[in-house]
């Protein structure tokens, strides 16, 4: 597994030797600059990888409370390193990736010394390879569209909008990572549940129960954005205080995005994922369409873009849900 990810990674590196560079010189961003960014990129993704397989080896043999300590102390030190950035305003942006590259460093080295299990030594990996590849590969689609969809609503922004767009859109997606800090809900405890369960009627109330608890709770982070609008604005700044149609837009989507996130996660664990690469293309010919139709020069016509996206990507994922739901396949485990 460690493998595939390390060619992954030496694909994607070659990748993003070639396009970052082009992409960073066309915002005027100088040689020396770009070229430390992108060794702090790759070094992030390196350790990365590490910090992936460390973590989830640990939590598969039930180490939750050492995989935690793992990534709380890489976070913390992200923490540490952004605030000193801040307070010696070295605002340079290869600096605050190379911050991220430490944490995830850390995470991983934390997470090895942790004991995670290895398979034996001379152990045959190639038939579990060719296993994970098939289930892997139909699901690359939709792991790529959850990795560039924060990124391409500020790349709109910078493209279409002024300086002030970005850092309003920006200032607005913190607060969007409220509804967010729900999605571990999903992963840690709502899909593992979901795969314990054996009797498919069960399923069907957990899966309902799961998805009602989730919209219930974007629901609540929906109605504070729409009534109290002043009270979240104001953790921005005076700056932001009249952001309130633009706050409730962003939020609305964040809220989207975490249903999408349960449903994704779900077909993915029952193996609904043969239509994903097919659900992608839909849903990029949808995204041409709204980047043709709204207006992407204001704050408000690009979080509307973001919303409309979190709803059509929702959308796709529970219409790929619909047949398995109404004819699952047989699930082992024990009753929850």
């Amino acid at each position: 597994m460690l493998s595939l990810r390390r060619l992954a990674f030496l694909l994607g590196a070659l990748a993003v030797a070639v396009a970052f560079p082009h992409a960073a010189l066309a915002k005027g961003y100088g040689g020396l600059e770009i070229a430390l960014a992108l060794a702090a990129v790759l070094v992030a993704v390196w350790f990365q990888i590490g910090a992936a397989v460390q973590v989830l080896s640990l939590r598969l043999a039930d180490r939750y409370l050492v995989s935690y300590r793992a990534e709380v102390c890489g976070a913390v030190l992200r923490l540490l390193l952004t605030t000193t950035m801040a307070a010696t305003a070295l605002l340079f942006a290869w600096i605050g990736v190379l911050a991220t590259a430490m944490g995830t460093a850390t995470t991983a080295l934390l997470a090895a010394r942790g004991g995670a299990p290895r398979p034996p030594a001379g152990s045959d990996l190639q038939p579990y390879r060719k296993r994970v590849l098939r289930y892997l590969v139909p699901t690359l689609p939709s792991a790529l569209y959850f990795a560039i969809q924060g990124p391409l609503v500020i790349w709109l922004a910078a493209t279409f909008g002024a300086t002030r767009n970005i850092a309003e859109v920006g200032a607005l997606s913190r607060l969007g990572l409220v509804v967010g800090m729900f999605s571990a809900l999903s992963s840690v405890v709502f899909v593992p549940r979901l795969a314990r369960v054996t009797d498919e009627r069960l399923w069907r109330v957990r899966y309902v129960q799961f998805g009602g608890a989730l919209a219930a709770i974007a629901l609540a982070l929906f109605a504070t954005a729409a009534l109290l609008p002043g009270a979240l604005l104001w953790v921005l700044g005076e700056s932001y205080t009249g952001l309130h149609r633009e706050l409730v837009l962003v939020v609305a989507g964040s809220g989207l995005t975490l249903l999408d996130g349960y449903v994704v996660s779900v077909n993915l664990a029952r193996g609904w994922n043969r239509w994903q690469g097919l659900a992608m293309a839909v849903l990029v010919v949808i995204q041409a369409a709204f980047v043709a139709f709204i207006s992407l020069d204001t704050t408000g016509g690009v979080l509307t873009f973001n919303l409309l996206s979190s709803a059509a990507a929702l959308a796709i994922q529970v219409a790929i849900a619909v047949p398995g739901f109404v004819r699952p396949p047989g699930l082992a485990g024990n009753n929850a």
